[in-house]
């Protein structure tokens, strides 16, 4: 009786094991035909995107050619945005200067923002009146031109009679508002300049 007893254990603990074995068995092929399918899944979807990007490739022959020029297009925007007008300034300069006046030479530069002009002017009061007329007064002119310096004032002469005088001659420092050297910067008011 006493080895029928161990025999049933035995038994018992034989069909025990190989019940456990049989499960861990079945969760590890269980666990790893899934692994399997999902690995074969994400090649297969893999794949598919390569097979994709292929065929946008044979319809869109030019992509990366269209990706350059918008990215062309991009910096050109950002130099055109950065770009120095001297068109507008040059442009505030010829309508306030009056018709009597000439214009001998024209220096500037954006990195100070300022621009020196010599004129010649048949009289001391035409002279006066660029001045006036160059000069930014709230609310009645308002111009490109924060500040006008005249200096170097000097009495033209005829060239055939030395005592006969022509006129006079200065040369003007403008300072440029910053801002009139961009695209985004509204016209100035119009005004007309003073007239001699």
């Amino acid at each position: 009786m006493r080895n029928q007893a161990v025999a049933r254990r035995r038994k018992i603990i034989y069909v025990i094991s190989s019940v456990l074995l049989l499960v861990v068995a079945a969760f590890y092929c269980s666990f790893y035909f899934l692994t399997k399918g999902v690995e074969e899944k994400v090649a297969a979807v893999n794949q598919r995107i390569a097979s994709l990007e292929s065929q946008l490739r044979t319809r869109e022959p030019g992509g990366k050619e269209i990706k350059a020029f918008s990215s062309r297009l991009v910096n050109m925007k950002v130099v055109l945005n950065e770009h120095i007008r001297w068109s507008q300034v040059l442009t505030e300069l010829e309508r306030l200067v009056l018709p009597n006046v000439t214009l001998k030479t024209l220096m500037g530069g954006t990195e100070k923002s300022s621009i020196t002009i010599a004129v010649s002017a048949p009289t001391i009061e035409a002279a006066a009146d660029l001045v006036v007329s160059l000069q930014d007064t709230v609310g009645k002119n308002e111009t490109y031109f924060k500040d006008v310096t005249a200096s170097a004032l000097s009495v033209d002469k005829d060239t055939v009679d030395s005592t006969k005088v022509t006129g006079v001659s200065t040369v003007l420092k403008l300072d440029v508002k910053p801002e009139a050297f961009k695209d985004a910067t509204p016209a100035p008011v119009v005004t007309t300049p003073l007239t001699p």
